[in-house]
């Protein structure tokens, strides 16, 4: 039943050509494992497959999506693995969640912009809800509903109170736009030459980035950077997380592919990539999910 769910999945991700990402070959092809969702985990699970597939001949498949559509993805039993930057919520039943990575959410602007170096949460929360302008910043990016950049954004950017969290407001200011993928804000960034509009991406994503005239600004006196995730002083963070059926449960396939994430190998993939490995006792945490 769970490949014949993945073979349709497959299919019909080839005819309505939505943009999925397969990892190693065209449509057509048989694959071992399917992974599907967020577009912010997608550059890191591209680069893990593409290692995992040299060493073992594997075939991995990777449709890029959001977080939201990962976890029902798995809940449906239309792939191996979801792909969630984000935790899994109360709501989302039927879901087993594997934490591999955590990664700071970074602001970007145009490299035109030269007034803007910090922002506050408040600056932000302003701005998103009310579209008041600060520091030569007058408009700004969101990701569409699902994705979980957007869920870990709206949670952790709170009004000048710290009561108020950008994710309880039903609409945002006018001056906001909606792009549906991390490579789509840095494009749109990239085109705002008059260095006025402000985004957010995977902190994995800024040296590519860099290369389309984007730069980071810090969050509250804090730089982006992979030890101040780590140390906690860089307050804009979250975790990537891999989400699969829990009543199906994970093939010896599956299986040893997490695991083999879990491992030093894989690990040091995550940190290469500009992401934060996990912690003795997120590692332990993780690997007592799988038993």
């Amino acid at each position: 039943m769970k490949k014949l769910a993945k073979i349709v999945a497959i299919a019909a991700a080839c005819a309505a050509l939505t943009g999925s990402v397969a990892a190693f070959s065209a449509c057509g092809d048989s694959y071992d494992l399917t992974v599907s969702g967020s577009s912010s985990v997608t550059p890191l699970m591209q680069e893990l497959a593409a290692k995992y597939e040299e060493e073992t001949g594997i075939r991995i498949q990777i449709q890029q999506s959001d977080s939201g559509t990962g976890i029902s993805d798995a809940q449906q039993g239309l792939n191996d693995f979801g792909m969630a930057s984000r935790d899994v919520k109360d709501t989302e039943k039927g879901v087993t969640s594997v934490k591999i990575a955590t990664d700071g959410v970074a602001l970007i602007v145009n490299e035109a912009n030269t007034t803007v170096s910090n922002v506050t949460s408040a600056e932000l929360y302003d701005l998103y809800a009310n579209g008041t302008a600060f520091q030569g910043i007058s408009a700004g990016i969101t990701r569409e509903e699902g994705s979980g950049t957007r869920d870990a954004f709206g949670d952790l950017i709170k009004d000048s109170t710290g009561e108020k969290k950008l994710k309880d407001l039903k609409t945002l200011a006018k001056c906001i736009t909606t792009q549906n993928s991390t490579g789509n804000v840095m494009t749109a960034i990239q085109s705002d030459t008059k260095g006025n509009t402000i985004g957010y991406i995977s902190m994995g994503s800024v040296a590519e980035a860099k290369t389309k005239k984007c730069k980071t600004v810090n969050f509250e006196g804090v730089e982006p950077t992979s030890a101040n995730v780590m140390s906690g002083d860089y307050k804009l963070q979250r975790n990537f997380n891999l989400v699969f059926n829990t009543e199906t449960g994970l093939s010896d396939v599956a299986k040893k592919f997490i695991s083999w994430i879990l491992s030093e190998e894989g690990q040091k993939i995550v940190v290469e990539k500009g992401y934060i490995e996990l912690t003795d006792a997120e590692l332990t945490a993780s690997e007592g999910v799988l038993k």
